[in-house]
């Protein structure tokens, strides 16, 4: 059976009784834009023309052969190692003519071309994933009642890249379903969670706040009722990920998220974007579920305003809590704008002409006005000063 897995392998045995086995990928590799596709296979052409004369046909074969310029990775992998094929052949070689060694300098060229293409490629999608991370975070931080807040955080969670989410919350060691979404059939929630216990209980990998991988060999080790097993077969999945939401050290909720009906794996990014979303609303989920726990006697123990505030719950610095002697100046509106556009402190400094150093300046004092903990709390916040100054 395939392995668990999971961020810290120290407690892979503490998850799922399952066999060690050949380890599969944890994620999937991001597809690239069809223009950098095309200009990787005009590439690879170019390296079995100028090559074929400097290397055996066989081992030009074997190594172009195997090449996936389907996704980054692939194309990453292509790179490097037609670079080093290339340069092997004109540090080893003292009989080349110009000619040739003109061709494989102009393979190095294209080369250096397609791997400028792929860190562009990368940083535009990482930029792109900021960008709908904030929205996001923004978009639960406006619920206004506990069933908006259930029922925005698995639309919002899928905006990352993911095809289904579920989410649960955590009340005395089990995981209770409260929503779910599919971006390809709106009524699929319903019918999924329809007919099913009310609580199961918590994985260890969960109580002990892991994210993990798990596929159908782990499932399939586990047919007890209150693992989730009817509901995993209800949902077919191959592959899935648990994130759970802790806040001060507690297990206050879960997210199930996969990538079924893409039938891929989710990049890195993702999962990483998905841990930080879940992180920054676990303290909106735990009071949820404290309130819930004590009971409605003891709600207006907790105003609504409160509840339910980016401020409170995001800790985001409150509007009506900001010293107006410290507001925003003109410049730092202007770089917390780009923050917002997912642009890095090197692409604002472009845009605004000045140094990096300087960006991360105005950067530092945006997050401590703001009381922010980090660049999308800030973005948030300003997005929430916006709406606020629009009433």
């Amino acid at each position: 059976m395939l392995r668990l897995a999971e961020s810290d392998v120290r407690s892979t045995a503490q998850v799922w009784p399952v066999r060690r086995a050949a380890l599969r990928p944890m994620y999937g590799s991001e597809r690239l834009a069809d223009d950098v596709i095309v200009a990787a296979l005009d590439t690879l052409r170019m390296v079995r023309t100028r090559l074929a004369d400097t290397r055996s046909q066989a081992r030009v074969a074997a190594w172009l052969g195997s090449q996936h310029l389907h996704d980054l990775a692939g194309v990453e992998r292509f790179v490097a190692r037609s670079w080093l094929e290339t340069t092997e052949v004109l540090n080893r070689a003292r009989d080349l003519s110009p000619a040739v060694v003109t061709d494989l300098v102009a393979v190095l060229t294209r080369l250096r071309d397609l791997e400028a293409a792929t860190i562009a490629h990368r940083r535009a999608s990482a930029a792109a994933l900021h960008q709908r991370s904030v929205c996001a975070l923004f978009a639960v931080s406006c619920s206004t009642s506990t069933e908006e807040l259930y029922r925005s955080i698995p639309v919002q969670a899928a905006t990352l890249g993911f095809d289904r989410v579920l989410f649960s919350t955590v009340v005395s060691g089990s995981w209770h379903p409260k929503s779910a979404f599919n971006r390809h059939h709106s009524n699929w929630s319903s019918r999924f969670l329809a007919d099913r216990p009310a609580s199961y209980r918590i994985p260890a990998a969960a109580a002990n706040r892991h994210t993990v991988q798990v596929d159908a060999s782990i499932m399939l080790a586990r047919h007890e009722l209150e693992s989730g097993y009817s509901l995993w077969r209800r949902s077919q999945s191959k592959s899935f990920w648990m994130v759970p939401l802790t806040d001060r050290q507690r297990v206050v909720g879960m997210v199930h998220a996969d990538c079924h009906l893409s039938e891929r794996l989710p990049t890195q990014n993702e999962i990483e974007a998905l841990q930080e979303f879940c992180q920054q609303v676990s303290p909106l989920v735990a009071r949820e579920t404290a309130r819930e726990t004590l009971g409605s006697d003891l709600a207006h123990l907790v105003p609504v305003r409160d509840r339910f505030s980016t401020a409170a719950n995001l800790h985001l610095a409150d509007n009506d809590r900001i010293d107006s002697r410290t507001p925003l100046s003109v410049r730092e509106i202007e770089v917390v704008r780009l923050m917002a556009d997912g642009m890095t402190n090197l692409q604002i400094g472009r845009r605004l002409s000045i140094t990096e150093g300087t960006v991360k300046s105005h950067v530092k004092r945006i997050l401590k006005k703001t009381g922010s903990a980090n660049r999308a709390e800030a973005v948030a916040h300003w997005y929430r000063s916006q709406q606020i100054a629009s009433v």
